[in-house]
């Protein structure tokens, strides 16, 4: 069985996708996971309907079925650790979509959302990822073809899980690209996060990182390792041997203080289709698996499909109290059996189920909203004592997070614009806005402006 017009053939493919949508990476394996070989691979321009990718398939599977899994690039994505009460799992999509509403600038309909859950000690942790549901829609679309579409640091996660270094329980992947690093923190063979940090071309040839690139990798190294208890092991991905660039960029991630070590996957130099699509190659492994799949965005997909026309929450919750003060007026007004009866009549009701909610959930939901709601701080408080030091500093975006410092990404004219945003925030704001830290300030290509990040503890808010 090995013509590729055997219908009993399995196929399996990953598709990775550009941060731009028209480029796609494309790896065909041929078999079961265990033994699967690289029976085709290209990279090429593609269109929003990616027709180009499913033509390129069908030339060459000859109408064989195959499983698809895309991968969305790191960079259109942001990762959230979101925590939820011990809830059935059909409630816990849109609880997890209220938290991530609270600490992402989108409302619930812009955003598309993946998780996966681990039991904590104070209930759920969920391992979540945002994205821009109109960013992804055109993979997304293609429900027929893509069985599954997630972060291609998956890809590469599975890529490491048969090829690297399993021994390490979690660890840092430092992946070189064409035009930017992914860095991919990992925990037994599972994602926990990614990220991409940008680079010119010539910052990724032979010799020493720049100054600002290998800035930017340190400060993302940290920031992955910030809810770690100890220093984690980083493995830089070669595709040769001998690289001069990558043993230059270890030396001095080591001078920093990190265990770095170069992984030069050897066995997988031996697939044919090279380290540029060590990506979509470890999605089609993925593809090939049976099982579930990391940060599935199909998943909250369907939970989002509409079914029907339910009423708002306003109205189930009237609805709901108005039932229940009705049964309780019952309840008192007749005599202790007529009460007992009647009791076990509201308990029928409050479990009965209305558009898919029942009262209790309705009130649990209603609940859990004034308690996120009591949770996020004076944003217009915050936000007027920021106006007031932003100079000609333009803002770009805010995100804030219960715990955790507030971060804010912006432009201006120059780095001592930028550092005296910085000064002002603290001196003009004292005891509510403090320790302001300026992350990754860069130059952009005409030397005009510099956009930067800037973290700072408001109030309570960030303890």
């Amino acid at each position: 069985m090995t013509q590729s017009n055997d219908l009993t053939v399995k196929y399996a493919a990953g598709v990775k996708l550009s941060a731009t949508m028209n480029m796609a990476t494309i790896v065909l394996l041929q078999g079961s996971a265990a033994d699967a070989k690289v029976a085709g691979c290209e990279t090429l321009a593609c269109s929003n309907s990616l027709r180009e990718v499913w033509d390129w398939l069908d030339g060459q599977i000859a109408g064989a079925g195959v499983a698809v899994v895309a991968g969305v690039d790191s960079s259109m994505l942001r990762f959230l650790d979101i925590r939820i009460p011990a809830v059935d799992p059909a409630q816990r999509y849109r609880l997890i979509q209220t938290q991530a509403e609270a600490m992402l600038p989108l409302s619930a309909d812009q955003m598309i959302l993946a998780w996966r859950t681990e039991q904590g000690s104070q209930g759920l942790l969920c391992r979540t990822v945002a994205g821009r549901k109109g960013l992804l829609q055109p993979v997304l679309a293609e429900s027929e073809r893509v069985h599954t579409v997630t972060p291609e640091a998956v890809g590469l996660a599975a890529v490491w899980k048969r090829f690297g270094r399993t021994a390490e329980q979690q660890c840092i992947l430092l992946h070189r690209r064409e035009h930017d690093f992914l860095v991919a923190l990992l925990q037994d063979g599972h994602l926990l996060r990614s990220t991409v940090v940008d680079a010119e071309g010539t910052d990724l040839q032979n010799g020493l990182p720049a100054g600002l690139l290998l800035q930017d990798i340190l400060t993302e190294i940290e920031s992955m390792e910030a809810g770690c208890e100890q220093k984690l092991p980083l493995f830089i991905l070669s595709e040769s041997a001998q690289d001069d660039f990558l043993e230059g960029l270890s030396s001095q991630i080591q001078a920093g203080g990190w265990k770095t070590e170069i992984a030069f996957l050897e066995d997988f130099s031996g697939q044919h289709c090279g380290v540029e699509s060590l990506e979509a190659f470890g999605l089609a492994l993925t593809a090939a698996t049976a099982g579930q799949v990391d940060y599935d965005f199909r998943k909250a997909e369907a939970m989002d499909r509409p079914k029907g026309t339910p009423l708002n929450a306003g109205t189930q919750l009237r609805n709901a109290i108005a039932i229940t003060i009705a049964l309780l007026a019952v309840a008192l007004g007749v005599s202790y059996w007529g009460a007992k009866r009647d009791v076990k009549l509201l308990g029928r009701v409050i479990a009965a189920s209305h558009d898919d909610l029942t009262v209790q959930q309705v009130l649990d939901k209603q609940a859990y909203r004034e308690m996120v709601a009591r949770a996020r701080p004076d944003f217009l408080d915050m936000a007027d004592r920021i106006q007031k030091c932003q100079g000609g500093v333009l803002l770009n975006t805010l995100e804030f997070e219960k715990g955790k410092p507030v971060k804010i990404t912006a432009t201006s004219g120059s780095y001592d614009a930028a550092y005296q945003f910085q000064k002002e925030l603290e001196f003009q704001n004292k005891n509510v806005i403090t320790k302001a830290r300026i992350l990754e300030p860069r130059l952009d290509q005409q030397g005009k402006k510099v956009s930067f990040s800037l973290t700072f503890d408001y109030r309570n808010f960030s303890k």
